[in-house]
């Protein structure tokens, strides 16, 4: 099979190497190349809204309450 893709110059070797890789005979080193990509490609869906970015976020332990600042007292004349 053949593919085309644009991507920027300086990513064109990476690239190719991944391909050369994908092509290789050694199956089980395919394999655990393809496994690698999908994991590193996986999480990375398009987020289309801030709605969408905000619930794939990992708020997991992040605290959002926070007290109350009503600032100093001072003595206005």
């Amino acid at each position: 099979m053949r593919l085309e893709v644009q991507i920027p110059r300086q990513d064109v070797e990476p690239v190719r190497a991944i391909a050369a890789l994908l092509r290789d005979a050694d199956q089980a080193l395919v394999e655990h190349a393809r496994r690698d990509l999908l994991e590193l490609t996986q999480g990375r869906a398009r987020v289309t809204s801030l709605k969408d970015l905000l619930a794939a976020a990992p708020f997991d332990g992040v605290e959002f309450e926070r007290p109350r600042d009503l600032g100093r007292k001072i003595d206005l004349p």
